[in-house]
Parts: structure tokens; sequence; C-alpha cells
């Protein structure tokens, strides 16, 4: 076996080890040393790096743990069969999910399905918090060091990667982006967004096959974000239903409790006419709005049809009457992993649809780009 040897002799201690880790790991990046290859033994390399066998030890410890390379025993030491800098991806969020009422359940959804997703894509998705605060946050501060020492091959983010932008040790790993978001004027960065016309139209849909006519929406403040009032009210039309603008109610996230008295408010006895159909637009609302229909002495599924938004898959039980219609947070992420795949083969694909369906083992969405 050709032993791998650095153009200067290295000596023993902390530096040497140092040395040691940054040697391998840059073989490993640069491919020449490939996945699964085997490595000199530790003999070998303390012979030829002129240190201890605890240095050369301490430095594959570290590399271990960074996940470069893996070890088998006797059989001995090899470069791992799918190294972070080709198989690890941040999923970056803005905030902190404790005590912060602006954490959704479409958050804590990818988060979930980031762990899920790692044993079938082969790949490691960690979670960073609160980066976008600034660059001395501790969020920002492990991104940059993990991004920096080649132990991430991509970077996704849950908002506008543009505050990143003012960041430029960050952008000078030259690591590429993928953005989880409803637009971007970044032609260098593909984002994957939701395409919330095919939900209004899935939705309207099954309130008409319901014989529906009168339908309220129930949305949290900027929830439909790339669908007009325009647009959905022309779906409504398109199946013989109708709506009033009062009938389209915002609640913030912030006081999502305030969804109980709006619906109640919306379908109470004493309206003139109230609405035989509703539609959540945040499955942060759903269990307060339930109660509202509830206070107005209306039953889902019998008085009113209920079409709620829901992050698939869910982990909360379905109310009665009520039809979930969401969008699938593990193709979100594979559409995120499909992005940077098509980067690595030179294709260009700026944008990633996921279309919506309903909560069922039989369902599926698309992803169309």
């Amino acid at each position: 076996m050709k032993t791998i040897a650095s153009s200067a002799p290295l000596l023993d201690g902390p530096a040497t080890q140092s040395k040691l880790v940054e040697h391998f790991r840059g073989q490993i990046v640069a491919g020449l040393l490939s996945p699964g290859q085997k490595l000199p033994t530790r003999d070998e390399l303390t012979h030829a790096f002129g240190t201890t066998r605890d240095t050369v030890q301490r430095a594959f410890d570290v590399l271990i743990e960074h996940g470069f390379i893996s070890t088998e025993g006797r059989r001995g030491t090899f470069v791992a069969p799918h190294p972070p800098h080709l198989a690890r991806y941040a999923l970056i969020f803005p905030d902190k999910p404790a005590a912060d009422l602006q954490w959704s359940r479409f958050w804590n959804s990818l988060c979930h399905q980031a762990i899920q997703l790692e044993t079938g894509r082969h790949c490691k998705i960690p979670v960073f918090y609160a980066v976008a605060q600034d660059r001395s946050s501790r969020g920002y501060r492990q991104l940059f060091e993990e991004a920096s020492t080649h132990r991430l091959s991509g970077l996704i983010f849950t908002f506008n990667p543009e505050i990143i932008m003012e960041f430029p040790r960050l952008q000078a790993t030259g690591l590429p982006m993928v953005a989880i978001m409803t637009s971007s004027r970044l032609q260098q960065v593909p984002f994957v967004t939701i395409d919330s016309h095919s939900f209004f139209r899935k939705a309207l849909g099954y309130l008409a096959g319901k014989g529906r006519k009168r339908v309220a929406i129930l949305d949290s403040h900027g929830a439909v974000r790339n669908t007009s009032r325009e647009e959905v009210a022309d779906e409504i039309r398109k199946n013989g239903m109708e709506s009033r603008s009062y009938w389209w109610q915002a609640v913030h996230l912030q006081g999502a409790d305030a969804a109980r008295d709006v619906v109640h408010l919306l379908a109470h006895a004493d309206q003139r006419e109230r609405p035989d159909a509703l539609i959540i637009l945040d499955d942060n609302l759903e269990a307060a709005a339930l109660t509202g229909l509830r206070d107005a002495g209306l039953t889902p599924g019998l008085d009113i049809d209920v079409v709620a938004h829901c992050n698939l898959p869910s982990p909360n039980p379905v109310s009665s009457g009520t039809q979930r219609l969401g969008y699938d947070s593990a193709q979100v992420l594979n559409a995120c992993l499909d992005g940077f795949a098509a980067r690595r083969q030179g294709e260009h694909a700026h944008q990633f649809l996921i279309e919506a369906h309903f909560e069922g083992p039989s369902s599926a969405g698309s992803i169309t780009s």
C-alpha cells in the first residue's frame, strides 16, 4: 500500500494532530481519497509523518467524529462511504423554537422529516437555529465553523437567504444554497415553494362535491403568499360557489386563540347568512377554529364542511368532519436535495413547486420544476 505523506515532517502534539486532520480532510475533499478507500495503518502513518501513534489516533478520532472516516475493527480504517462534504446538508432556521410563538408546525415538521430522510437518502441533515440574528450568534458561529471545515455539502434555508449575503465569510465557503420560500430574486439560489393554486383548486373542488355553496376562509397573516384573493374568488365562482369579503378573516399566529372567536362570529346563529364551508389556511389555527364552530352550534361534516391545511405527514389526529389538505414536508426536503443534485450535474432548475394533496395513505403529491 502506498503511504500518503505530507510535504514536510511533522512534530508531535496538538499542532501535529491538527495538521493531520487538515491533511486527510483535504485529500478526501479533493477526491484524492475516494469514499470507501482504505487508509494506511496507524503504524505506517506514525513512520511517514514522524509523529506518535497517539497523535495519529487523536487525529483519526476527530475525522471519525466529523464523519470523514470510519473504522471496521481489524479490517482497518476507511474513508466514509458518504463523507460530509458530499452528503451533509444544513437545515437553517432564522429563530429558535423555544418560547417563540412564531415557530410554526411546518418548521417542526421539517425538523422531524430531516431525521426520517437521512437513512433513505444516505445523507445527514443537521439543524441550525437562530442563524439570521447576527454573526456573533451561536447558531451562525456553529454553521460557519462546519461550513469552513468542509463538514457540509449544502445549505437549506427556511427563510430568504439574502440576509446571509451580508455575511461574506459564509459566502466565501462556496457552498451551494437552496431556499424554502415563496419566490426568489436570487437567480443563483434555487427555491422550493408550495403550489397554493393546487390547494385552493382541490379544497374548493372537494367542498363543491359536498354540495356546499358559501365559503369562508380563515387565514394567518401571509399564509396565502403566491395566490391572490382575486384568483381564489375566480376559483370559487368556477365551482358554482360564493363568498363575501368579510368571510375571509385573518388571525395572527401570536394570537391564534382568537380564531375561536372569529369563527364563532362568522358562524353564529344570529347571522342572517352563514357560510356552509370553511377553509382553514394554517394548521396552527385549526384547533381554535373548530372550537369556534362548536361554540356556534355547528357540527363539522353535518352543518358545515371544513378543509384544514395540514403539514403532512401529521402526528395529530384528524378531527371528525374535517378534511385535511396540505404539503408533504418530506417532499419539500427531497426537492431541496434534488436541487443540489441538479447543480452537481450541471443542470439549472430555479424553482421546485410542491403540489397539495389530501391526507391519507393513498394520496400523493407531485413536484414540478
